[in-house]
């Protein structure tokens, strides 16, 4: 039986939060589990921890749908992933993918560092832009919307829902798409690839009324790709089996296919003019990370391992902060 595949836009996210009650599509879900001695730790842990909200509101700082967002935090503060205002450019769009999203702490995030950049109709070729509607509009609507109303674009996709009080934060400079699938389902990511950069749109040449030649289309896309700032984000972690060599693997596999994507999405940087483009993807430490970190070292300039401070020290867990992409990589 097929994965059902479920996408958003900006505008639909927004009519969903204004419903009254609860919205069957941004549903709150809760895991069960074990009450009495964990529940308590839990709390215990969660209460005490630096980075939790009971912690954050009395120091008197935001919080945020997830911990998980302080690692983000932490990645930008170290690497400038997102420029200053004063230091961004009013022909630069973002094109931001968040995987692993749910429940929505980096996309928090993100939306915060781009409603505060430039707000410029962004580069697009789509047609012109249609009357907003109430219900889901369809991709060609979110196409044509975002090429004048937005400059910046965020994907976020996860197997569960973001929280509902992530749509209010969408401003109006950024175009949001939120896919609820699995990254690992070769049709999500095609999803992905089309709403990030409207792969689509440009498959059409609507002044001659026709369709362009693959050459023509391809170097529309790779020029289009060229003049905005990618930046691909994973905190996906596979579920935990208990079993060291097989979490290991998915890891990996996770891990191997989100690069793939980013090298196929990211232009290459062979003059260091394309610095801003970034990869962060999550890793499991193993016997696996010196060769997958030999991997992206033949793809990419710069090679990072990095376990922010918002990381639990008893976890392997760390990330890979990759730029500059090479123009020539090793097949495996």
């Amino acid at each position: 039986m097929a994965r059902k595949l479920t996408t958003f836009g900006s505008d639909s996210l927004r009519a969903m939060s204004r419903t009254q009650g609860s919205c069957r599509r941004f549903s709150i879900v809760r895991l069960g589990g074990e009450q009495g001695g964990q529940s308590k730790q839990f709390l215990r842990r969660a209460e005490t921890d630096p980075y939790g909200k009971t912690k954050s509101r009395a120091r008197g700082e935001p919080t945020y749908v997830a911990r998980s967002a302080h690692k983000l935090i932490q990645l930008d503060q170290q690497f400038r992933i997102f420029p200053t205002p004063a230091r961004s450019s009013p022909r630069t769009g973002f094109r931001v993918l968040d995987l692993g999203a749910a429940p929505g702490g980096w996309s928090e995030v993100v939306l915060e560092r781009l409603a505060h950049l430039h707000s410029h109709p962004a580069i697009s070729s789509s047609p012109s832009p249609s009357a907003p509607s109430e219900t889901p509009p369809s991709n060609h609507n979110l196409r044509a919307r975002s090429s004048v109303n937005h400059q910046h674009r965020l994907v976020a996709c996860d197997l569960l829902p973001l929280h509902p009080s992530i749509a209010p934060k969408v401003s109006k400079n950024v175009d949001f798409h939120a896919i609820q699938g699995d990254f690992m389902d070769t049709q999500v990511r095609a999803k992905i690839v089309e709403l990030l950069f409207d792969s689509t749109a440009i498959a059409h040449d609507h002044d001659n009324q026709g369709l362009v030649p693959e050459e023509s289309r391809q170097e529309k896309e790779t020029n289009d790709r060229r003049r905005t700032t990618t930046i691909i984000l994973s905190d996906m972690l596979h579920s935990m089996t208990g079993i060291p060599t097989r979490d290991s693997q998915n890891s990996l596999d996770l891990s191997v296919t989100v690069a793939d994507l980013a090298r196929d999405l990211i232009p290459p940087n062979p003059g260091g003019s394309r610095a801003s483009d970034t990869l962060i993807l999550k890793h499991l430490q193993s016997e696996f990370t010196h060769q997958f970190r030999d991997r992206l070292l033949a793809e990419w300039s710069l090679v990072k391992w990095v376990k922010p401070l918002a990381s639990r020290s008893e976890s392997r867990e760390g990330y890979f902060v990759t730029r500059g992409r090479r123009k020539q990589w090793i097949v495996e």
